[in-house]
């Protein structure tokens, strides 16, 4: 469920029920810090009214579950699948006693964090500030058409494009210019080891000097603009 769903009606009308119950239930709580189905207006987890003022308040989710009982509470950041497969494994085996475990999900909604982002980053870039931009992207020569990459998270920047290799006939993943850099596609299909086509960039603005003289070098031993280093999950988290 949404953070904003559950400060609406899920605490008393799903969260209590399960709690008073004592029933065998993971929760995990989507909390991004927005209320999308009304508004995408803020809700009592960002401490903020609607009119953008500050509060001060110190509600949070994990203070009213362990309020209401539930000892197994734990935040993990959706981007890192490794941890967020590792917390979920660790709940499903442990049914030894019947009672409710949750998983806060935390991170910023990323159109939201686009919104707020994009103008910061344009601003900086005017002002001649130094600026790393983090990119996606799909070896051509490597991937081979299965579209795992696409099934298992379903990013709206990853598309289809026709492979450079004749003799594959399944058109080939691809992302485009929307690419936020996020990481998801890349920590999903590397944690699920499914893929090893995925690489991720760094785009600097206002480079310096000494940036600038090994890009230069890159591109002459290289042949390229850019060393592709393939992404872990270390790296997209």
């Amino acid at each position: 469920m949404g953070d904003g769903t559950l400060w609406h009606s899920a605490f008393n009308t799903s969260a209590a029920n399960a709690i008073y119950n004592r029933q065998d239930a993971i929760y995990i709580v989507a909390d991004n810090k927005w209320t999308a189905m009304t508004g995408a207006h803020e809700n009592p987890n960002v401490g903020k009214l609607m009119t953008g003022e500050d509060v001060g308040s110190d509600m949070s989710i994990e203070n009213t579950f362990r309020g209401m009982g539930v000892k197994d509470v734990e935040r993990v950041n959706p981007y890192d699948f490794k941890a967020f497969n590792e917390i979920m494994t660790r709940y499903r085996r442990d049914t030894k006693i019947p009672k409710v475990r949750v998983l806060i999900s935390e991170a910023e909604c990323q159109l939201q964090k686009q919104r707020r982002v994009k103008p910061e980053r344009e601003k900086a870039i005017k002002a001649g500030e130094r600026v790393e931009i983090d990119r996606l992207g799909v070896d051509a020569e490597v991937c081979v058409g299965d579209h795992a990459c696409i099934r298992f998270n379903g990013c709206p920047s990853l598309t289809l494009k026709e492979g450079p290799n004749s003799l594959r006939t399944a058109p080939i993943a691809a992302i485009d210019t929307t690419c936020v850099g996020c990481g998801v596609c890349g920590e999903v299909t590397t944690a699920a080891q499914l893929c090893p086509s995925f690489f991720k960039v760094t785009k600097i603005e206002n480079a310096s000097w000494l940036e600038k003289i090994k890009a230069s070098v890159s591109r002459l031993m290289v042949g390229r603009p850019a060393v592709r280093t393939p992404v872990t999950s270390k790296e997209a988290a």
